[in-house]
């Protein structure tokens, strides 16, 4: 019997986690809405079709507490893992940014997760990334390029409905538009590239795959609610052919190579469990260019997630 608490609960990442663990109640018998933040204190949600409000954080509320999920920056779960009651696993679930933690990814490193050891599920760029390449690491992977296009569902609710107010302001002929979650107008824009989270994308991805390989990588933030892109070439030392490459991509049961794939698109992820493949074309010289999309919110988060649960409470499937 496992109790789960989630810390700062009501977030669309947090919410979507919630919603796959009610799905699988032999992963928790119990689960705790937690925060430490007035303003979510009190907020009155769902916990497996019940009303439930989130709780005080206080020192007592992770009494007999298995687990924690952590939602949200660094600087918001540091103090907390700090004060953390011995022999209570934490699992940190990253929207975006930089954090702390042995990055885990579904289908790439299972294996790795340890009792006791503070475990990651990466932001959604890495799981994609990682998806991607652990099939073509047999082929000698010497150079990723990468592009990474991120929702704006990485901000949150808040700015989701910051985006859907600039683009009314912006078709209203308002004038200035509204900046208070998002770094600048997203709204019919591409901002970037963002440095931030850059170099420990690199890390992760190492750490994930276990292999060197040089990696360069540039974050742009769009004007699109869900769903990530990644246009990704890739530099092979033992090239193959297009076939194999193509066979390699299709055999992982979390990949899927899409038949229209000049028509793929991120609106396409949505709800899909699998990373979706479109164009894989050879460039010359051991270089393919890949074109993928993947739920940012699902595939990127929760599914991951959970998958990393299923491993902690003992309920991976063999």
């Amino acid at each position: 019997m496992t109790r789960i608490a989630l810390i700062h609960p009501t977030g669309l990442l947090a919410t979507d986690v919630r919603e796959a663990l009610e799905r699988r109640p032999e992963l928790a018998h119990e689960l705790r809405l937690l925060s430490d933040d007035t303003d979510e204190i009190g907020t009155l949600t769902q916990v497996d079709g019940a009303a439930a409000m989130v709780g005080d954080l206080g020192e007592t509320s992770l009494e007999e507490v298995d687990l924690v999920l952590l939602f949200g920056s660094a600087e918001r779960y540091r103090p907390l893992l700090e004060t953390l009651p011995a022999g209570v696993d934490a699992l940190i679930v990253a929207a975006g940014g930089r954090h702390d933690g042995v990055p885990i990814v579904d289908g790439v490193n299972l294996e790795a997760v340890r009792r006791g050891d503070l475990l990651l599920s990466p932001p959604p760029a890495t799981i994609g990334l990682a998806h991607l390449l652990q099939p073509l690491l047999e082929f000698g992977l010497r150079e990723v390029v990468a592009t990474v296009l991120e929702p704006v569902s990485t901000y949150g609710k808040e700015g989701l409905d910051e985006l859907f107010e600039q683009t009314r302001d912006l078709l209203s002929f308002r004038g200035e538009v509204r900046r208070e979650v998002l770094p600048a107008q997203l709204a019919f824009n591409v901002l970037g590239p963002s440095a931030d989270g850059v170099p420990q994308l690199r890390e992760h991805l190492g750490q994930l795959l276990g292999v060197e390989f040089a990696v360069s990588a540039q974050l742009l933030r769009v004007g699109l609610f869900h769903g990530l892109g990644l246009s990704v070439a890739v530099r092979l030392d033992n090239d193959p052919g297009l076939a194999t490459v193509r066979e390699a991509l299709e055999a992982p049961p979390l990949l899927g190579i899409v038949e229209e794939s000049d028509l793929l698109g991120t609106v396409d992820a949505a709800g899909r469990r699998e990373v979706l493949i479109g164009a894989v074309e050879p460039a010359g010289d051991g270089v393919y260019q890949l074109w993928a999309v993947l739920d940012n919110l699902g595939r990127g988060g929760a599914l991951n997630a959970v998958a990393v649960l299923e491993v902690l409470t003992g309920h991976a499937d063999g």
